[in-house]
């Protein structure tokens, strides 16, 4: 983990969200927490685009790591509330559906 990762979970933990999202963009972001935290951060600073890659992310990771509950769809469009932002992040599980799905085997 690197120190700029640390500091983005702090600045998460604080809801300070601009500071969150750009720690975490900044820093080695892999783990699904740390990807779940930057998805949130990227959609409640406006950054709907950056929101969906990151929930993608952290949907291969889930389903990497056989954590059903938290690869559903439900919970990686729960901030999608704009049409727009829903209908994308409704595609882009689709696509992480399908990488995940190939990195499995």
């Amino acid at each position: 983990m690197t120190r700029t990762s640390e500091l983005g979970r702090a600045a998460f933990a604080r809801q300070a969200w601009d500071d969150a999202y750009s720690l975490l963009t900044d820093g080695e972001v892999t783990g699904a927490d740390d990807l779940e935290r930057l998805a949130v951060a990227a959609q409640l600073t406006g950054r709907d685009d950056e929101s969906a890659r990151a929930w993608e992310r952290a949907h291969v990771e889930w389903v990497r790591l056989g954590d059903r509950d938290r690869e559903s769809e439900e919970h990686i469009a729960a901030f999608a509330a704009e049409p727009r932002v829903r209908a994308d992040a409704d595609a882009r599980i689709l696509v992480a559906r399908r990488a995940a799905a190939a990195a499995l085997g």
